[in-house]
């Protein structure tokens, strides 16, 4: 790990966002190269000083980019790079897409909490 600071506010982002575009520089950059393995999630967590489902949703966010691919007891490697195959286009589809499947999400936490006050904290 370097000692570069890690910016922790971005307006418009949320933390696994921001996590997973840290990591995609390191990775850019060189600092993890292909076949490199990532940090573990307990180091990711502790230099982002966030939950370890937070992290999950940064690696699963470079796994669906095809940047970063998990083996089941191995850890976590940076996969050789993915073919430019898509649009510019389609990124920015894909990446507006994942954003309205997070405020789903949120929306449906909400449901569930409000759901849960209207019979009175009853589950």
């Amino acid at each position: 790990m370097t000692g570069r600071p890690y910016a922790c506010r971005v307006p418009g982002k949320s933390k696994y966002q921001r996590i997973a575009d840290d990591l995609r520089a390191r990775i850019s950059s060189g600092e993890y190269p292909p076949g490199s393995q990532l940090p573990t999630k307990a180091d990711l967590m502790a230099r982002y000083q966030v939950a370890v489902n937070t992290v999950e949703r940064a690696i699963d966010e470079l796994r669906k980019a095809g940047l970063v691919e998990t083996l089941q007891g191995a850890g976590m490697f940076v996969r050789e790079p993915p073919e430019a195959a898509h649009s510019p286009e389609y990124t920015a589809l894909m990446e507006h897409l994942a954003g309205t499947d997070d405020q789903v999400r949120r929306l449906a936490e909400r449901v569930d909490e409000l759901e849960k006050l209207i019979r009175g904290g009853q589950p």
